[in-house]
């Protein structure tokens, strides 16, 4: 069951390298800016595969967000979670997910809705995470 909890990547200023491309003028917001964007443009179907995200990140008034890479089958996001890195390369997620999914039996679920995670996601640090397939955002 442990494995279950590695899906979601470590999320640090010293681990990862921010794209300024990513990072909305506000970062505070940068949830709510994804998220209305992708309710605004639209998404395409979504297709089996490895797809690029946007991952935000939200603890108390500071959002960061970073670029990553999942894969989908059947609908779903697939575990592990890559973040890309400060050369460009994706490596794999260490971040684990809060114990209390396990302890109150949450079920976890990765489902795709509107072109991102249905579910928001708690690590263990708290951390608020949500994923954005950015390559299924309509133009």
């Amino acid at each position: 069951m442990r494995s279950l909890y590695t899906f979601i990547g470590t999320v640090t200023l010293l681990g990862l390298s921010f794209n300024s491309q990513a990072q909305t003028a506000d970062t505070t917001k940068c949830f709510d800016y994804y998220k209305q964007l992708f309710a605004q443009k639209g998404t395409y179907d979504v297709r089996e595969g490895n797809h690029e995200v946007i991952i935000t990140v939200r603890q108390g008034d500071s959002c960061g967000v970073t670029y990553g890479r999942v894969k989908v089958v059947g609908g779903k996001l697939v575990r592990p979670l890559y973040i890309k890195d400060g050369r460009g390369n994706y490596v794999r997620s260490s971040k684990k997910l809060s114990d209390k999914y396990e302890l109150y039996r949450i079920p976890l679920e990765f489902d795709i809705l509107n072109g991102m995670s249905a579910t928001t996601y708690i690590t263990q640090d708290n951390d608020l995470v949500d994923i954005f397939l950015i390559d299924i955002l309509k133009k």
